[in-house]
C-alpha cells in the first residue's frame, strides 16, 4: 500500500486504480521523471502533447535510441497513444499477439443481437471505406525502408483474416435471409383474419417447410467450376521443336522498381 501511495504521489493522481498504477510504475522505472517532464512540454506537430499513455507503450521498446527515434516520429506525425500502439505492434517492436481477441458476449435477445450486428458491420464498413483510398495512395508510395518482411507478414495476416471474415459473412448472410423468409411467412399468417392461432406446433411445421425449401434451393444451385490450370503450349521462340513451356509469368526482372 505504501508503494502504491508513492506511485500515486509520483503521478499526482491519488484516486488512480491499482491497474493503472502498475502501468505507471513500469513507466516510472523505465524513464527519469525529468526526461518525461521535458518530453511532455514539447508539442506535437498538430499542437497536442504527449500523454502518459504514449510512455506506457514506449517503455515496451528496449533500446533507448529506438525510443528517441519513435518519440521524434510521434511529434512529426502527431501520433495518438492508440496510433503509437498500432505502429509498434505492426512492426513487431512489442510482443503483442495478432489475434481476434476473446469471443464476445452476445446480447440476450434476437432484437438486441441484430442491432449489435448491424452496428458492428456499419463500423467495419466505415473503416474499410476509409482505408480504400490510402491503399491506392501512401501504401503504393512506401519507400524501401518501410517495406520489409514484417510488413509483408502483416499484409498476409490481414488478407487471411479478410478471407476468413468474408466466408463467415456469407454464412451469416445466408442465415439472415432464412430468418427473414421465416419472418415474412409468420407475418403473412398473422395478417390473415381466418387463420388459426399461430401455435408453437404450427411454427414448427412452418420451419420444416422453410427448411425443405432452402435445401431444395441449395441442391439446385450450380456448382462453381474450378479455375482451369494454364494450358501448356509450344514456345515459338524455343531453340528446338518439341519444347513445351507454360503460359508466361512475371519474373523479378520484369518488375520495375
Amino acid at each position: 500500500k505504501r508503494e502504491i501511495k508513492k506511485l500515486a504521489a509520483y503521478w499526482n493522481q491519488p484516486q488512480m486504480s491499482p491497474t493503472k498504477l502498475y502501468d505507471l510504475r513500469n513507466v516510472a522505472v523505465a524513464f527519469d521523471r525529468e526526461f518525461i517532464k521535458s518530453q511532455v512540454e514539447e508539442r506535437l506537430s498538430n499542437g497536442n502533447f504527449l500523454t502518459w499513455s504514449h510512455f506506457k507503450e514506449l517503455q515496451k521498446v528496449g533500446s533507448v535510441d529506438r525510443q528517441l527515434a519513435i518519440l521524434k516520429n510521434c511529434r512529426k506525425h502527431s501520433w495518438s497513444a492508440n496510433e503509437l500502439t498500432l505502429e509498434l505492434t505492426s512492426k513487431k517492436e512489442v510482443e503483442i499477439k495478432r489475434s481476434g481477441g476473446r469471443k464476445p458476449t452476445l446480447p440476450s435477445t434476437p432484437n438486441a443481437m441484430l442491432q449489435k450486428l448491424y452496428t458492428t458491420v456499419g463500423q467495419s464498413n466505415n473503416y474499410i471505406s476509409a482505408v480504400t483510398e490510402p491503399l491506392e495512395g501512401i501504401f503504393m508510395e512506401m519507400g524501401p525502408r518501410s517495406v520489409d518482411k514484417d510488413f509483408l507478414k502483416s499484409l498476409d495476416d490481414t488478407l487471411a483474416r479478410i478471407a476468413d471474415t468474408s466466408s463467415k459473412m456469407q454464412v451469416t448472410t445466408d442465415r439472415l435471409n432464412r430468418v427473414r423468409e421465416r419472418t415474412v411467412e409468420v407475418l403473412k399468417i398473422k395478417a390473415t383474419p381466418s387463420a388459426l392461432p399461430l401455435t408453437h406446433l404450427r411454427l414448427k411445421q412452418l420451419d420444416k417447410v422453410l427448411a425443405a425449401s432452402a435445401k431444395k434451393r441449395a441442391s439446385s444451385t450450380p456448382e462453381i467450376q474450378e479455375h482451369k490450370k494454364p494450358v501448356k503450349r509450344k514456345s515459338p521462340n524455343s531453340a528446338s521443336e518439341g519444347i513445351i513451356v507454360p503460359d508466361a509469368k512475371l519474373s523479378d526482372n520484369d518488375l520495375d522498381f
